[in-house]
This record gives C-alpha cells, sequence and structure tokens, in this order.
C-alpha cells in the first residue's frame, strides 16, 4: 500500500502539521486521486482491513493498529477527493448480486476491495472500471451491505470498527495506542459530519449476476 499512495502527504492532508499545510498538500494528494496508483492503493488498503480483520481478540495492536490506521487514511483520502455522484453510501447486495458484485450494467460491477482478488478487481486497479467499496464486517450486526466510498465519514467509521472489533471480548480498556487511533479516526470522521459528502441512503440491488 505504501509503494502506491504517498503517505507523508495524505497524513498531513488529513491534518497532522495543521489546517495550512493540509491545504497545501491538497492539490499533490488531489493528483495522485486521479492516478492508477491511488486504486492500487486502496485495493491493498481493503485488503489490510480484510486481513486485520481476522486478527485473534486484543492481538490487533502496536505496527498492526497504525498501519490499520493508515489504510483507513488511504480509503478516507480516496473518497473525500473524489468526484460527487449519485452513487449511494450503501448499497444492499441481493441473493442475486454476487459478492464480488458483478451484474448485469458492468458500469455497476461492485469491486469489493476488502474480497478476495478476481478479474473486476484487477480492472479496476488497472483500468478504473467499477465501483469501489467496502463489505460490513459480522461483527457490526449488518450482513450483505456494500459500502461504496461515497462517504468518507462512512469508511473512517468502518476502520474505526476494524479496531473496535478486536477489543470486543474484553472489558479492559484498549491500548493506548488503539485507543488514540480510534479516536483520530472518529475525530476525521466527526470534522466532516455526512452533510460533506451526501446523505448516507440504502439502495436494493436486485438482478441477475453477469
Amino acid at each position: 500500500m505504501a509503494l502506491h499512495a504517498p503517505m507523508a502527504y495524505i497524513q498531513r492532508f488529513a491534518g497532522k502539521e495543521g489546517e495550512s499545510e493540509a491545504r497545501r498538500v491538497a492539490p499533490i494528494v488531489s493528483e495522485w486521486r486521479q492516478s492508477s496508483a491511488a486504486r492500487v492503493a486502496i485495493w491493498h488498503a481493503g485488503q489490510v482491513l480484510r486481513r486485520a480483520r481476522d486478527f485473534p481478540p486484543t492481538t490487533l495492536q502496536n505496527f498492526y493498529a497504525v498501519a490499520t490506521y493508515h489504510a483507513a487514511l488511504v480509503l478516507w483520502t480516496y473518497s473525500l477527493l473524489g468526484n460527487q455522484s449519485p452513487t449511494p453510501a450503501e448499497i444492499v447486495i441481493s441473493d442475486g448480486i454476487n459478492r464480488n458484485g458483478s451484474t448485469d450494467n458492468s458500469s455497476m460491477t461492485l469491486v469489493m476491495l476488502d474480497g478476495e482478488e478476481n478479474d473486476d478487481a484487477r480492472a479496476f486497479c488497472t483500468l478504473g472500471h467499477g465501483t469501489p467499496g467496502l463489505s460490513h464486517p459480522a461483527y457490526t450486526g449488518v450482513k450483505g451491505t456494500f459500502c461504496t466510498l461515497a462517504d468518507p465519514v462512512l469508511i473512517m467509521q468502518l476502520a474505526a470498527d476494524t479496531l473496535r472489533g478486536n477489543l470486543h471480548c474484553t472489558d479492559h480498556a484498549p491500548p493506548l495506542l488503539v485507543g488514540n487511533l480510534i479516536g483520530l479516526m472518529e475525530d476525521l470522521g466527526s470534522s466532516l459530519g455526512h452533510s460533506s459528502t451526501g446523505r448516507s441512503s440504502h439502495t436494493s440491488t436486485t438482478g441477475s449476476t453477469g
């Protein structure tokens, strides 16, 4: 992921060194957002979240927690700088839709960034075809929902839930680093609010797989 994303600039864009520095690097990060490298980076970021969810309880700490946070930043930045479009933030996947996202309409191909690598994922990374997004992890209680990158608040919430989910079996306070990272994610999300990128909505996608 770090090979395809300018992490130093992305962290500054997220406010690490203040608002003026965030504005200064915005054009650099915006240019990256339009590149194929950005698409490859968010694919790897999705895979980081996927692997993070598989960690045994209470073990997603230190380097691995930081990697999860960096993955969240990459996805959040890509989402925030994306074109405003009518794509809903959440799409309910019916039984007739492949979880990898193929539909009869190629422009509606859903690319699960935290799913298995397949032809749709490769086409997205190389050509920009399809709509990238994330799945709700099982412990959120929401199943069969594809979360597009239309809402950076929702993306950051899902990433923070990945860290929280690893702690759900313990009553102890989270390790200081993990707690701080969750706090940073929450701050980035709350600083935007859903109004910045459109309202979250659910669209039922019915039909046969393509």
